[in-house]
């Protein structure tokens, strides 16, 4: 590649990295988000392989990626303003170090230009771009996820290289133990395919217990606290299919139309190469690599950002496509700047489609939380994907100003299973008519201790999973603020309505 196309392509480089930093604080902290900017606060103080929660064992994953973010903190925190950058930068730094490696396994099997503009095609990806702007796990799992199959593909091996690979496998573990057993699989199929005469290599077959023995420590980790099978069993089991059924081919094709609108460039990018008469070489674990993605489509826990683990395969196919016998020419700049131009052009018009549809409610929440930051009584009481935006947002303000978050009441509404002895079951928290929801949250409101319902008050841990009704233990008595979602426009003796807004209210204690 001579001067003048380098520059361009460095250009591009450069735009796509601004625009992720310009975006990095445009959307509020929500979901998982609002969970791990408090539980990254609390392994800053107390590093620990098992994570906490206000103070509660919430190890859905061991505490790993925490412990890592937290030390950022001196830095984003000396640098950024807003919490939203503050928690995503690091995100940032890890997707250059996935970017390089994603360039580094394109050039081993595709040549220079090859895995520059793979480099290129993974970097400004729409769902890369989403992902890198959110506080997840993945732009720091795929980091050994690639360095270990880097490793594993290396052209001249020595059995340290197994090694180093192995232990890029357990590190991945010790992030996100599921998505780690990639490593393993992708690794027997490169050595079965290409380089058979390693299968048994002993640094290669003791590198494959990377993985498992990262899981294994986890497990263990959880067993040492009664909750092996509890949350391991739960978290890795219910992850895996919907079935073969009617109900889970719609699931997995409604996944994949959601998926399209993020990945359609690549899926072009494969048809183009398919179409080609002369067709590059593609090594085997590169396509089960990119069939992961089929694997994803029909999870029970689909989530967006899962199609960040496809995207390197998916990256170097779209490499390839752009060039012509492993050399770029004037078309394949073209074909690189149009590629960049669609995907930040596509990201931009799904986030402004974000912004009226999805963040709202985490807007307004945000607002709330940080209005009544520094309030010593405050109850949260209601649907969780809104109070907990709310709480997130007060407790890091507080933190920011003080220290130390306030104590706080805090029931996220689930589902009913008792009321007065008489078992009444209902669905999960969205099913809630407002008579049933009002009725429910007026009692806490009043006697925040009742004992009328069946609650969860020790264990968090079972957060995403366990329908039944969280409780924080405190021992406030009596709250001077209260906030409501969904708002229920309640009649509160001795309290007055300060906000109403279009998913939550905000209650103060009239002064006396």
């Amino acid at each position: 590649m001579d001067r003048k196309k380098a520059a361009i392509i460095a250009a591009l480089f450069a735009l796509v990295f601004l625009f992720k930093f310009y975006y990095l604080d445009k959307a509020p902290l929500s979901e998982d988000e609002v969970l791990y900017g408090e539980m990254i606060e609390e392994s800053g103080g107390h590093p620990a392989f098992l994570p906490t929660y206000f103070g509660y064992l919430a190890i859905w994953k061991p505490g790993t990626y925490f412990v890592i973010y937290s030390l950022f903190l001196p830095f984003t925190k000396a640098v950024f303003t807003s919490f939203e950058s503050i928690y995503r930068f690091p995100n940032l730094l890890f997707a250059l170090t996935s970017t390089y490696l994603v360039y580094l396994l394109s050039k081993r099997f595709g040549g220079e230009d090859v895995g520059i503009l793979s480099a290129l095609a993974f970097a400004c990806s729409p769902i890369g771009i989403h992902v890198d702007g959110r506080l997840l796990m993945e732009p720091l799992i795929l980091v050994p996820i690639l360095a270990s199959m880097y490793f594993y593909t290396k052209e001249k091996k020595t059995a340290q290289d197994f090694l180093i690979a192995g232990g890029f496998a357990f590190f991945a573990a010790m992030i996100k133990y599921v998505f780690a057993l990639l490593i393993p699989v992708l690794a027997l199929i490169y050595i079965f395919t290409s380089e058979r005469k390693n299968l048994k290599n002993p640094a290669f077959i003791l590198s494959l217990f990377g993985a498992p023995l990262g899981v294994l420590a986890f497990f263990f980790a959880l067993n040492s606290v009664g909750m092996g099978s509890e949350i391991f069993l739960s978290d890795a089991g219910r992850g895996i299919s919907y079935g073969t059924d009617t109900m889970g081919a719609m699931y997995a094709l409604r996944n994949f139309s959601w998926a399209f609108g993020f990945l359609f460039l690549y899926f072009a990018a494969a048809i183009a190469l398919i179409m080609r008469k002369e067709k590059p070489k593609i090594e085997p674990f590169v396509l089960a690599w990119a069939c992961v993605l089929f694997f994803i489509f029909f999870s029970t826990t689909f989530r967006q950002w899962y199609l960040y683990y496809a995207l390197p395969p998916f990256a170097f196919i779209a490499g390839l496509a752009m060039v012509e016998k492993e050399k770029a020419d004037n078309l394949s700049i073209m074909f690189a700047v149009v590629f960049v131009a669609v995907s930040l052009a596509t990201f931009s018009l799904s986030f402004q489609e974000w912004e009226k549809t999805i963040y709202p409610s985490s807007y307004e929440a945000k607002e709330v939380g940080l209005s009544i930051a520094g309030d010593n009584s405050t109850l949260f009481v209601g649907r969780q994907y809104v109070i907990s935006v709310a709480l997130c947002y007060k407790a890091l303000e507080e933190r920011s100003t003080i220290g130390h978050p306030q104590d706080f009441g805090y029931v996220m509404i689930r589902t009913i299973e008792e009321v007065n002895g008489s078992s009444r079951r209902w669905a999960t928290d969205y099913n809630f008519t407002d008579g049933q929801m009002k009725e429910y949250t007026l009692v806490f409101i009043k006697d925040y201790h009742t004992a009328n319902y069946t609650v969860e008050e020790n264990d968090f841990s079972q957060y995403f999973w366990n329908d039944t009704t969280f409780r924080r233990k405190t021992p406030i008595q009596e709250f001077n603020t209260i906030v409501v979602a969904p708002p229920l426009n309640f009649t509160l003796d001795g309290y007055e309505r300060t906000f109403s807004g279009n998913y939550s209210e905000v209650y103060k204690k009239i002064p006396q």
